[in-house]
C-alpha cells in the first residue's frame, strides 16, 4: 500500500487499485468483518481479531476436547456426566442386598469405628433388630419378591418412609455426615477423606439414603455384625421401649426403669437393677445406672 500526494491509496492485490481515505476505511471494515485479517491501520495491528459468528470459527472436531467448549460450559458439562455416572453405580449397587463392609465404602465410613457404632447402635434403637421383642418398624419388610421368587430391585415403599423418617424427622443425616465434622471422641478416625455430607443434597445425599437403606436391609437380614460396647446413645433415637429386650410393657415387680443419663429405659429384670427404685412421682421411675 503506497501513498501519493493526491491523497489516494494504492492498494495493490496483483492489480493498482487507487482508494480514497472513505472507501480504504470502509473497505478496512469489511475485511476485519468477513475476513478476520487485523487492521490495515498500525492501531489495531496487535490485536487478536475473534470471529463474530461460529460459520467463521474452526468446526468443534476439529479442536481438542478440552478446548471445544469455553472453560465454565465444560466443567458443568463434565460435572454432569460424572453426576450420571454416580447415579448409574448407586442404582445398581442398591439393585441388591450388600455386605456391610461393601456399604461403608461407598459412604467413607471406617466399618468397626465410633460413628460406625453409632449408627447401628440408633438404627437398633428405632427397629429393635436383633432384639427378642421386635419393634413394629422393624418388622417392614425391605423389599417384596417377585412372582418367580427373586427379590425385586427397588425397595419398598414402606421401608424407604422408615430410612427417610431415620435421615430426616429424627436428624441422622446432618448428626452422622456433617459438613465439618465434630471433635467427639473417634470420629476423626471414623471416615475415610472422600466422604458424602448430607447438607450437599443431590448425588451425595442420594448416596447416603441408599446405602442407608441398605444398612437397615443387612442389619435385619443379618443381625449386628460387630461389637456396640462404647456406641454413643442419642436422645432423638430413644423409645419407650426397654432398650435390653425390646418390649414395652412392664410388670409389678419389674418395672421399665429410665436412666437420667441417656434416658434409656430398661427392665429391671433386664439390666439387673435392683432393688427396685422407689416412685415417688407420677413420672416414669428414673436413676442414674449408666
Amino acid at each position: 500500500m503506497i501513498h501519493d500526494r493526491s491523497g489516494l491509496f494504492h492498494f495493490s492485490c496483483g492489480h493498482m487499485i487507487k482508494l480514497s481515505v472513505p472507501a480504504l476505511i470502509r473497505f478496512r471494515f469489511a475485511l476485519k468483518r468477513y475476513l478476520h485479517v487485523p487492521s490495515i491501520f498500525g492501531s489495531d495491528i496487535n490485536k487478536q481479531s475473534k470471529p463474530k459468528s461460529r460459520e467463521h470459527s474452526s468446526p468443534s472436531f476439529l479442536l481438542p476436547p478440552s478446548n471445544r467448549l469455553p472453560p465454565t460450559r465444560a466443567m458443568a458439562t463434565q460435572q454432569a456426566w460424572m453426576d450420571e455416572e454416580r447415579r448409574r453405580h448407586l442404582e445398581e449397587f442398591t439393585s441388591k442386598p450388600q455386605a456391610m463392609i461393601a456399604i461403608c465404602n461407598e459412604i467413607g465410613v471406617v466399618i468397626g469405628e465410633q460413628v460406625h457404632k453409632d449408627i447401628i447402635r440408633a438404627i437398633v434403637q428405632i427397629t429393635g433388630y436383633g432384639k427378642q421383642h421386635v419393634k413394629a418398624a422393624g418388622l417392614i419388610k425391605p423389599r417384596e419378591f417377585l412372582p418367580d421368587g427373586t427379590l425385586c430391585t427397588t425397595f419398598a415403599s414402606d421401608f424407604q418412609a422408615l430410612v427417610d423418617h431415620f435421615l430426616v424427622e429424627l436428624r441422622a443425616g446432618v448428626l452422622f455426615f456433617p459438613k465439618l465434622l465434630p471433635d467427639y471422641d473417634g470420629w476423626k478416625d471414623s471416615f475415610w477423606e472422600d466422604r458424602p455430607q448430607w447438607k450437599d443434597g443431590g448425588i451425595p445425599r442420594a448416596e447416603i439414603r441408599g446405602n442407608m437403606l441398605l444398612m437397615f436391609e443387612d442389619i435385619k437380614n443379618h443381625g449386628v455384625s460387630i461389637d456396640l460396647t462404647g456406641a454413643e446413645v442419642y436422645q432423638s433415637f430413644t423409645t419407650k421401649d426397654c432398650d435390653d429386650c425390646g418390649s414395652g410393657i412392664d410388670t409389678p415387680g419389674d418395672d421399665i426403669v429410665y436412666c437420667d443419663t441417656c434416658h434409656v429405659g430398661h427392665h429391671q429384670s433386664c439390666y439387673n437393677i435392683y432393688p427396685r427404685p422407689v416412685r415417688t412421682t407420677r413420672f416414669p421411675i428414673s436413676v442414674t445406672y449408666c
